[in-house]
C-alpha cells in the first residue's frame, strides 16, 4: 500500500512540474530557456535521424505557373522590378505536441545566398498547399503563383495567407542562420486544430529590384542547414 501511494505521489509531482504552473520563462532565444519542454522538428536531424515533417517550396509571379518543390533551395524577396518570390514552408506537428500550451516558437531558416539586403516575416497560410517535385529549373503542377495545388487556385494569386504577421521581422545581411520569433498566440490555434504549422515567408518589401535571399530546403544535403522549427512548451 505505501509503495502504491509513493508511486502516486510521484506521479503527481511529475505532471504538476511539467504543466504551466511554472514561474517566470527564462530568457528568449532558441539557446534559450524557455517554459519547461522543447520539441526541435528538422527532417533527418531532430527529434530522429529519420524524421521528416517537413514541406517546403517558394512560388514567383515571375513563372506563375512554375513548381519548385524539389529544389534544393527557395528564394524570398525582389529579383527584378516586379519579380517576387515568397516561400511556403509547414511542418507537421499533429502527432508530436497534442494537448499543449505554447510558449514560444522560432523558425529558423539558412541563407545560401543573398543579394542586397531584405527584411522577411512569417505568415500564416489560410489553406493547404501541396509541395510539388519541380526542379529548380521550375515545372508545371502543385504549389505556384497562381494555384495551391495542382489545378486548384489560390483565392488570389500569390498565396492565401493571413494579413497580419505571425513572427518579428528579420533583416537579412549575409548568409547563414537566421531565426524568427514565432508569436505564441498564433502559434496556439495550429496546436489547438491539431493541422500543420503552415508559413508564408516573404519580404516586407515587395518593390524595387535585386533585394532577395536564396534558403536551403529540406532537399539540402547538408542536414543541418535545413528548415528548422524549435517549439517551446508545457502540459496542459
Amino acid at each position: 500500500m505505501k509503495k502504491k501511494f509513493m508511486l502516486l505521489l510521484l506521479a503527481a509531482i511529475t505532471v504538476f512540474l511539467l504543466s504551466c504552473r511554472k514561474g517566470a520563462a527564462g530568457p528568449a532565444g532558441v539557446t534559450g530557456t524557455e517554459g519547461i519542454l522543447m520539441l526541435n522538428m528538422q527532417d533527418g536531424l531532430y527529434p530522429f535521424s529519420d524524421s521528416a515533417f517537413t514541406a517546403d517550396t517558394y512560388i514567383q509571379n515571375g513563372a506563375p505557373d512554375g513548381n519548385y518543390g524539389g529544389c534544393v533551395t527557395m528564394r524570398a524577396g525582389i529579383t527584378g522590378p516586379g519579380n517576387i518570390s515568397r516561400l511556403l514552408v509547414k511542418f507537421d506537428t499533429s502527432d508530436q505536441l497534442p494537448h499543449v500550451t505554447a510558449i514560444k516558437a522560432y523558425l529558423s531558416l539558412y541563407v545560401q545566398q543573398l543579394t542586397g539586403s531584405v527584411s522577411i516575416r512569417a505568415y500564416k497560410m489560410s489553406v493547404p498547399w501541396d509541395e510539388g517535385l519541380g526542379a529548380c529549373t521550375g515545372a508545371a503542377g502543385s504549389a505556384t503563383w497562381n494555384d495551391s495545388a495542382s489545378g486548384i487556385a489560390w483565392s488570389a494569386p500569390g498565396g492565401a495567407f493571413a494579413a497580419s504577421a505571425v513572427s518579428d521581422s528579420v533583416t537579412i545581411t549575409g548568409t547563414g542562420y537566421v531565426t524568427l520569433t514565432i508569436n505564441a498566440v498564433g502559434f496556439q490555434d495550429w496546436m489547438d486544430s491539431r493541422s500543420p504549422v503552415n508559413f508564408m515567408i516573404k519580404a516586407d518589401n515587395e518593390t524595387g529590384s535585386g533585394n532577395y535571399a536564396d534558403f536551403s530546403t529540406k532537399e539540402e544535403p547538408v542536414v543541418i542547414e535545413r528548415p528548422r522549427l524549435t517549439i517551446y512548451y508545457c502540459l496542459r
